[in-house]
């Protein structure tokens, strides 16, 4: 005979032993006791502490914290964090991915200085905050150029505009042609004349010998490598740069490397977060009676009876209304993140400093840093002498 109470007891009775019915009971209520007291011992209650904010230019989460949990992660996250250490893409952006490059390109957005830039073509100055350019690979007359090869011009550039050109702030993003041609997408916050970009870009493909198919057929080492996309006149820049960017890079499988990466000022490893205090202001809850601030419950996974729970809240407000809508700490951590973006006095962890173009990390060697100091190179074009010195 099987007898089991409620309360974590189990008892089984065989025709051997016989006990009597207030000896069962006591039994019983004293293992429920202890057992009972030495969960309470290991399983405290929760206690709420506060709330963890997590701020993003066009959204942020609002997230309990309570005090006495153990903060386990979950299988799917062990699994997510294996998956990420292996660090393979297939050729194409995850949506969480996408994601984050988003909010990279808004970030950039949104902390950018309007600049002002005299046009001699027309005669007039015009203001702008971001710039947006393509670098292309030439063709070649044989192979294809690999993604190593490629990736360390792509770094060459970066570092030669961090020291001329004063960049800081920057999303890239690596694509594939229908011709087979590697290019890259650049969202940057500093002004790019068209000519010096196309010198620099070409200077950097001729030192490693891609251009020289094209010497060949046109006689030149100046081909048109470099575009910068027109942005003036657009209603929202940034939705043109996130779909432009967020497209399929049609990249092989044995493309080895990053597809995207940005500066650590827009990274997601520099992150805009705050946390608010049990019994804080009234003023830092003042955004939930605002209509343009729109509310959405993230629910959890259902448990084993099918039931759901709200384990944080979203609020979505377009970048505009953080002026208006916001206020408290949330706003105040809001404008620190920008302002340290935009004066570029982030300070970037010394891992950071590593590259992991290549798909493993590489620490930057001081020739890579001083690319720019290459000596001038002078090919004959005709009777006429091209110098292409930085």
């Amino acid at each position: 005979m099987l007898i089991t109470s409620n309360a974590y007891v189990q008892i089984v009775l065989t025709e051997h032993v016989v006990l009597q019915y207030g000896v069962l009971v006591y039994h019983i209520s004293q293992n429920s006791n202890s057992v009972m007291s030495a969960n309470k011992r290991e399983y405290p209650t929760p206690l709420y502490i506060g709330d963890n904010v997590y701020i993003r230019p066009t959204y942020f989460v609002i997230k309990s914290e309570y005090s006495g949990l153990s903060g386990k992660r979950s299988r799917a996250q062990k699994a997510n964090e294996k998956n990420l250490s292996l660090r393979e893409h297939n050729g194409f952006l995850s949506p969480k991915a996408k994601s984050k490059m988003k909010n990279a390109i808004n970030w950039l957005n949104v902390s950018a200085k309007y600049k002002a830039v005299y046009s001699k073509k027309e005669r007039k100055s015009f203001w702008f905050k971001v710039n947006f350019i393509t670098l292309t690979i030439p063709p070649q007359k044989e192979t294809q150029v690999s993604s190593a090869l490629f990736q360390k011009c792509l770094n060459t550039f970066l570092t030669y505009s961090r020291k001329y050109y004063s960049l800081h702030n920057y999303v890239w993003k690596v694509e594939l042609s229908l011709d087979k041609r590697l290019h890259v997408h650049i969202a940057t916050d500093i002004f790019y004349h068209y000519k010096d970009l196309r010198n620099a870009w070409n200077r950097i493909l001729q030192r490693e010998g891609l251009l020289n198919f094209h010497f060949e057929k046109f006689g030149n080492y100046d081909p048109n490598s470099s575009d910068v996309h027109k942005t003036r006149g657009l209603n929202d820049v940034v939705a043109y740069m996130c779909e432009y960017m967020a497209k399929d890079s049609n990249l092989d499988q044995d493309y080895k490397g990053r597809i995207w990466g940005a500066s650590y000022s827009l990274s997601d490893k520099h992150k805009c977060e705050c946390f608010i205090e049990s019994g804080s202001s009234r003023r830092n809850y003042s955004f939930i009676d605002r209509a343009q601030v729109r509310y959405k419950a993230l629910q959890g996974k259902p448990d084993c009876m099918g039931k759901t729970s709200t384990v944080a809240n979203l609020y979505m407000l377009n970048s505009s209304d953080w002026a208006t809508e916001m206020d408290g700490l949330i706003r105040d951590a809001y404008n620190a993140h920008r302002k340290r973006i935009r004066d570029n006095t982030p300070t970037q962890p010394k891992e950071y400093l590593t590259i992991d173009m290549f798909g493993e990390r590489h620490i930057l060697k001081p020739d890579i840093l001083e690319l720019c100091k290459i000596e001038a190179i002078t090919p004959i074009i005709g009777t006429m002498k091209l110098d292409l010195q930085f």
